[in-house]
């Protein structure tokens, strides 16, 4: 998976072009003979032309197109756009065909280098939820510096926990970029460790650093107190696909099935909602058994999950 691109297309489906040619131009930068990297680069510099009314960057655009059919014919998205192209009177086949394919080198020169303020401020203009927890999961991921501060004001000062927990599940990847214990320092001060918690003492203890060691101490101190494996249950608590499968289980009156252990009851609440793979994923973790009841390793994590969620409450 390249998260440049999976990023692109997050910000691409809500039509900012800006981020997405630019995203795009950073997958091409890593791989410069995938078609579909090219596309997704081209699409969107004729996108961000259009929109910003650019029209000197619109055949650089149809260029990147020309360079992804070039790449492989039978990408079917290119050979389509090109085929529009030249049937549209304002561009026309003559044109196309006399275009020149442009190297990686001259498209570079489109790209931005976004600051700091500009890549917070286009993040925040995500409309959805989703897409802004899947923007800081991935662009988390490339583990570029460029995109530390991004992830700082996400731990900070985002109020959707679930986009905080993304960020602090990998801000650990910037220690050798810039000082991570500010960030915890200002959490603590605040009096939001519990509303952060288990991420706030998951993400100190990947920090090399003696500061980052006491806090996570502290909490695996708490954890020793449960009868589950620790390692797993840490594990899974890292999951975010896997809290929002469970998610359904925190609304109505599931909470107090949780809070009285009522484990076969919980399990048959997910195998009616969940879809069966979903429900094999949860028994291959070790979360339900082969009879639908949960384990204590998956009570241990519904615990931790009802914890965080009132916290932040």
């Amino acid at each position: 998976m390249n998260h440049y691109e999976q990023s692109a297309l997050l910000f691409y489906s809500e039509k900012n072009f800006f981020m997405s040619y630019n995203l795009f131009l950073e997958a091409v930068r890593m791989d410069k003979e995938n078609t579909m990297f090219w596309y997704g680069l081209g699409d969107s510099i004729c996108g961000y032309s259009n929109q910003n009314e650019i029209q000197k960057l619109y055949p650089f655009g149809i260029s990147c197109i020309k360079k992804s059919f070039e790449i492989n014919p039978e990408n079917k998205y290119s050979s389509s756009m090109l085929e529009r192209m030249k049937n549209n009177p304002s561009i026309g086949e003559e044109f196309i065909s006399k275009l020149k394919i442009v190297s990686f080198e001259e498209i570079e020169k489109v790209g931005v280098d976004i600051p700091n303020e500009k890549l917070i401020e286009n993040f925040q203009k995500l409309k959805s939820a989703d897409n802004k927890i899947k923007a800081i999961m991935h662009l988390g991921e490339t583990k570029n510096p460029k995109y530390a501060a991004l992830l700082e004001h996400c731990i900070l000062n985002e109020e959707n926990q679930t986009i905080r927990f993304a960020a602090l599940k990998r801000i650990s990847f910037y220690q050798n970029d810039m000082d991570l214990k500010p960030i915890f320092d200002s959490i603590i001060a605040n009096n939001k460790v519990e509303e952060n918690e288990p991420y706030f003492s998951l993400a100190a203890g990947g920090i090399n650093k003696d500061w980052a060691k006491a806090i996570h101490s502290k909490f695996q101190e708490k954890l020793e107190k449960n009868d589950v494996d620790l390692n797993k249950l840490n594990s899974l608590m890292q999951d975010e696909m896997l809290y929002m499968n469970l998610s359904i289980l925190f609304l109505g009156g599931t909470k107090t099935l949780i809070r009285n252990d009522k484990r076969k009851e919980i399990g048959d609440k997910i195998s009616l909602y969940m879809k069966p793979n979903v429900v094999d994923d949860l028994k291959q973790k070790e979360i339900m058994d082969d009879e639908g009841r949960f384990t204590s390793l998956g009570m241990a994590l519904l615990n931790k999950y009802l914890q965080m969620i009132e916290s932040s409450q």
